[in-house]
């Protein structure tokens, strides 16, 4: 899918509110379930998508960022939310923080089951590392928002009828725009699309990016698991970013940091959690297990891909082998953001390859 030209230096300066491709998608749930969940990675710009959500709905809102907010609600959780709740709902941002409260909204919704009554956010998988996952079953509708996608970025209508027009065989025409070079276009991919660093020039951008990383991998990981050594995920990040869109070798993984394959297996879960990662399958006829487990690992942001690796311009005119990598991995996160966008049939994606080593990067089953 072709790409619009690189932007110009005019708008590389702080970006405005740029509106999100799932906000039509929140609105309609919000219809027919009486839970909206939001998930995906920190600054991904989930706060300011509810928060604008909020005001046209004349809901409340809380963030149990706030250190008073959870107190508040550790004494008396019903209470503390039906007050802050207003005629169109409440939203409770960063619900990770208080995963107790899961229970307490199973409770309530039951009671009063009219749609659209919360929405909820969270930095992490909500399905994998929430204490009850089960107990919302049927009341729920989990949405991711990702980083920025191209199409957002450039202020573009959402491509998720592309896949429809795929799968029913139709021919598909590319659009007529200006072709970038092969610069201009890396310049754009490793940018990546958090909403607070994509603008910025290559060197800031690295720092502040692999700050963001620190912070979930030394903080925010504590959510999740309480680690005695959170600074062993950091040198795991740079190990996978050396590895991105290759085979998975978690036994060589396990073997560099002196841990048992389980363990290994276990980190690489949280950094999924946390949305900096993403492993994919191969794809099979048969579904068999073994093919299932061979799988290869992505970045989910190529900015961050980017920062680990410190690849600019520079870097790509020197060693264009790595166009290829970085490449491949822009265009999975790209086509799963696609999928975020659509109201219907699930789309999963694979990889392929047979005997002889002949590979399809990505396969999309229905």
């Amino acid at each position: 899918m072709p790409l619009a030209t690189a932007m110009s230096m005019s708008k590389l300066s702080m970006p405005k509110m740029i509106p999100r491709h799932i906000t039509d998608q929140v609105l309609t749930a919000l219809q027919y379930v009486r839970i909206v969940a939001i998930e995906g990675p920190r600054q991904s710009g989930k706060t300011t998508l509810v928060r604008h959500v909020a005001a046209t709905r004349n809901m409340g809102m809380i963030s149990l960022d706030d250190r008073d907010v959870r107190t508040w609600l550790e004494f008396d959780h019903k209470q503390f939310l039906l007050e802050k709740s207003k005629i169109g709902g409440l939203v409770i941002d960063e619900i990770q923080r208080l995963p107790e409260l899961i229970l307490t909204l199973k409770h309530m919704v039951d009671l009063d089951p009219r749609a659209g009554r919360f929405i909820v956010t969270g930095s992490v998988n909500f399905f994998r590392s929430m204490r009850s996952p089960d107990s919302l079953a049927g009341r729920i509708q989990v949405i991711q928002l990702l980083p920025l996608s191209v199409a957002e970025i450039e202020h573009n209508s959402a491509p998720s009828a592309l896949f429809d027009r795929l799968f029913l065989g139709e021919d598909i025409t590319a659009y007529q725009v200006p072709v970038e070079t092969r610069a201009q276009l890396m310049a754009r991919i490793i940018r990546g699309g958090y909403p607070d660093y994509y603008h910025l020039p290559a060197h800031p951008r690295f720092k502040l990016i692999k700050g963001y990383a620190h912070q979930l991998l030394s903080k925010d990981i504590q959510d999740i698991i309480n680690l005695q050594k959170p600074r062993i995920f950091a040198e795991i990040l740079q190990e996978v970013a050396a590895h991105s869109g290759m085979l998975l070798k978690v036994a060589r993984l396990g073997s560099a940091m002196k841990v048992s394959n389980k363990t290994m297996e276990q980190w690489i879960g949280l950094l999924e959690e946390l949305f900096l990662v993403r492993r994919l399958c191969a794809w099979s006829s048969q579904k068999l297990h073994s093919i299932r487990k061979q799988q290869k690992i992505y970045f989910m942001d190529t900015g961050v891909l980017g920062a680990y690796r410190r690849i600019d311009e520079d870097l790509i005119a020197t060693k264009p082998e790595i166009f290829g990598m970085v490449l491949e991995n822009f265009v999975f996160t790209e086509i799963l953001k696609i999928t975020t966008c659509m109201f219907a049939l699930d789309t999963e994606i694979y990889y392929f390859r047979d005997q002889r080593n002949v590979e399809v990067d990505f396969v999309l089953e229905r």
